[in-house]
């Protein structure tokens, strides 16, 4: 049986870094469009078209990045149980603290997930319990299998 992974969609809304990206890449050809559009005189188009193509490679590969990464965590991850003990978010971000214990290790240890402000992320408070995903080769990895899929799945 597959496990149920996030769509593209779901991470883009989701993860912090790859909504950055995204808005960062719509931005600067926005703007481009608005100066060609409203005829205004750019200073160097040159200059600003190279900086869009950077803007754009960076983001490209920060939001493939993160899709690829968010979906092996989901693909290959452990399921742990975890404490939110951190609960912060602010206009469009946000950051979740996480205290868990990875196959009865007699340390706890911490997960800091930033994520994007929406429903699933937003109902995420201080003391509840969720599904961490770890990713058993690297334990730093992780993911908040309730922030990205949605309770029924």
């Amino acid at each position: 049986m597959e496990k149920p992974t996030p769509t593209f969609w779901r991470i883009l809304d989701t993860d912090y870094i790859a909504t950055f990206s995204f808005v960062s890449l719509v931005t600067v050809w926005v703007l481009y469009v608005l100066f060609k559009i409203l005829s205004w005189n750019f200073r160097d188009e040159r200059f600003y078209l190279i900086f869009s193509a950077g803007v754009t490679a960076a983001a490209l590969g920060l939001i493939a990045w993160r899709f690829f990464s968010v979906r092996r965590i989901f693909q290959q991850g452990e399921e742990v149980r975890a404490r939110v003990t951190k609960s912060d978010f602010y206009r469009d971000r946000g950051q979740v603290v996480v205290e868990f214990t990875l196959r009865g290790e007699k340390d706890k240890r911490r997960s800091v997930s930033h994520l994007h402000t929406n429903r699933r992320t937003k109902a995420i408070k201080p003391g509840d319990w969720v599904t961490l995903l770890v990713n058993p080769a690297r334990p730093r990895q992780t993911a908040i299998k309730n922030a990205y899929l949605d309770e029924n799945t």
